[in-house]
């Protein structure tokens, strides 16, 4: 990226304003859906190139003691799919309540072809790129190589609002949140809660949920949900004691993937340099 003043001088007013690019690129992207989705994917598998790239621009329009707020727009694009376009703000509110309390906040308009997925290198992109969970018209939810559903939508595309948060309460819990509300389609939330301050006992959850049908389905555990949560028991200073519990949308041999519950113990050891 780069700030256009900063050529003209260091203390420009212009240098509120900043542009840049970007691309990623996965040079051998599964294009089929076998073995490999249970980790047993061989090297005659086909696979092709999928790039995502992308321009932005931002402005810090506001920068004081209680608001920093920058509005951006990014518009990206799947070489070999669609475009999407982001405009929003960031937005860091600072709370004078005797804390050291921070809360940032994402609000975007979105608008994308159908053929187009936001952030399509995640954190869960290693699985994503063999077994990409998708609905087919009639609602049913199966799986396939995330590169061959995403270039493979039709229809209007996307249009709506995303918006995100995450704070730590001045290091007691960490909590966020991620809602998702587009036109044609119902909404999706995500959320998690971090409690690491405690000396011994250390607890952590995440529930994310789709395709919300009112506020009393926003929590509920069937095929639409995704749990998991984490209690640690500190025995020794480098030993814990682990109890997770876990919802997990599980690949079942007809391709299609359905809700499994699992709850494990063990031990963990861990040492930090």
């Amino acid at each position: 990226y780069l700030k256009p003043g900063s050529l003209i001088a260091a203390d420009s007013f212009l240098n509120r304003f900043a542009i840049g690019a970007s691309a990623v690129v996965d040079a051998n992207a599964p294009t089929v859906l076998d073995d490999a989705a249970a980790g047993d994917a061989s090297d005659e598998d086909p696979t092709e190139s999928i790039m995502v790239y992308g321009v932005d621009a931002e402005v810090s329009l506001l920068h004081n003691a209680l608001l920093d707020l920058t509005p951006y727009t990014d518009l990206n694009f799947v070489k070999g799919g669609g475009w999407g376009l982001h405009a929003g703000f960031l937005a860091t509110l600072k709370l004078p309540v005797g804390l050291f309390l921070r809360v940032p906040l994402r609000v975007e308009y979105r608008r994308f072809r159908p053929n187009y997925e936001p952030i399509y290198f995640s954190s869960s992109y290693e699985v994503e790129r063999t077994a990409f969970a998708t609905r087919d018209t009639a609602g049913v939810l199966s799986s396939a190589p995330k590169a061959v559903v995403v270039k493979g939508r039709e229809g209007d595309g996307i249009n709506g609002i995303y918006a995100d948060t995450a704070f730590d309460f001045a290091g007691i819990f960490q909590v966020g949140a991620i809602y998702e509300n587009y036109k044609g389609a119902d909404p999706n939330l995500a959320a998690y809660l971090s409690v690491p301050s405690l000396e011994i006992v250390r607890l952590r959850a995440y529930y994310t949920r789709t395709q919300i049908e009112g506020f009393g389905d926003i929590f509920a555990l069937d095929d639409r949900s995704l749990a998991i949560a984490e209690g640690r028991y500190a025995v020794y200073p480098f030993v814990d004691i682990i109890g997770r519990w876990t919802r997990r949308w599980a690949l079942s041999n007809g391709g299609e993937f359905k809700s499994a519950d699992d709850f494990n113990m063990g031990f963990e050891l861990s040492l930090d340099f």
